[in-house]
This record gives structure tokens, C-alpha cells and sequence, in this order.
């Protein structure tokens, strides 16, 4: 099960899997929660994700998130950070998994499936509403009822605020 608990002091979560084995909950000092039987299974542990989530958030709370990820991963517990887009953008793995996509005027995260005869992205992504109408009018709506739909604020094709 791959879970992530928000709410490090730094705002990001981190990730393990398997979660929930003793050495993790011995790591974090909250020993108790592997012979808890509201977290014993997968399923249960799916039953009782409020009480889950709140425990090991309270617990997390006064973590910085990469520091955690360094501790844990030293003692052969995977982990790994929950980034922002521009630190993906600028980590050494990404450079190394060529990562990066730059097409004209866009430049964002690409696809992780490098596949010989599908490298990725070959277009940028559409701008906003770029192809809304013509999305419509393949699922079978006139002229008159996209203009309406417009008019109405139903489709819209500008940015908001």
C-alpha cells in the first residue's frame, strides 16, 4: 500500500512501502501501531485511515520531510520525498531519467515510460479551452448549442481570476 501522510513541519509527505512494518512504526518511536489490530492488515488499515492518518500525521508534524526520507532510507526503509514541480524539475534524478520535456514555449515534467518507439511528449499539452469546441461538436452539439453553453458560462473559455 503506498501512503502519503502530509503534515511534515516543511509541508510535504513522505512515501514507503510496505507502510506499515515494525521497523517503520519502531523508526518513528510508535512501536504499538504494528500490533494495533486497527492497522494489522491492509484492510483494516483501509477501514481505519482517519485514525491512520491522524496518528502518523500528529507524528510527522515536527518532521522536515527530505530529512526523514535521508533517516529512513538509512536504515533501509524506502522512502521518498514528496517534491514541489520546481524541485522535480532540478533533481539529479530527473536530469538522469531525462525527465524534462521542452517543446516551444512549454517546459514541464514528461513522461517516467521511456519505451524505444514511444519516447514521451511529442506536442506540448493544449492551452486552456484549446480544443473545447471541437471536443463538443465530436460528441454530436451544434454550433448553436456550444454558443449557448457559452453564453450560459457552462463552457468557458477564458481563465478565471
Amino acid at each position: 500500500m503506498k501512503t502519503t501522510y502530509h503534515n511534515p513541519r516543511d509541508g510535504r509527505g513522505d512515501k514507503c512501502q510496505p507502510l506499515f512494518t515494525r521497523k517503520f512504526c519502531e523508526f518513528l518511536g510508535m512501536a504499538e501501531l504494528a500490533s494495533d489490530p486497527r492497522f494489522a492488515t491492509n484492510a483494516a488499515r483501509l477501514v481505519n485511515r482517519d485514525a491512520l492518518t491522524e496518528a502518523l500525521s500528529t507524528r510527522f508534524a515536527d518532521e522536515d520531510g527530505h530529512e526523514l526520507t535521508r533517516r529512513m532510507l538509512a536504515i533501509g526503509l524506502p522512502a521518498g520525498p514528496v517534491l514541489y514541480v520546481d524541485e522535480a524539475m532540478a533533481a539529479d534524478h530527473t536530469a538522469h531519467r531525462k525527465m524534462v520535456t521542452e517543446l516551444g514555449a512549454y517546459r514541464g515534467l514528461g513522461t517516467p515510460i521511456k519505451l524505444s518507439r514511444t519516447p514521451g511528449a511529442r506536442s506540448a499539452p493544449p492551452r486552456f479551452n484549446e480544443h473545447g469546441e471541437a471536443v463538443l461538436r465530436a460528441r454530436g452539439f451544434s454550433d448553436a448549442e456550444i454558443a449557448a453553453l457559452a453564453r450560459e458560462g457552462v463552457l468557458v473559455q477564458k481563465r478565471r481570476g
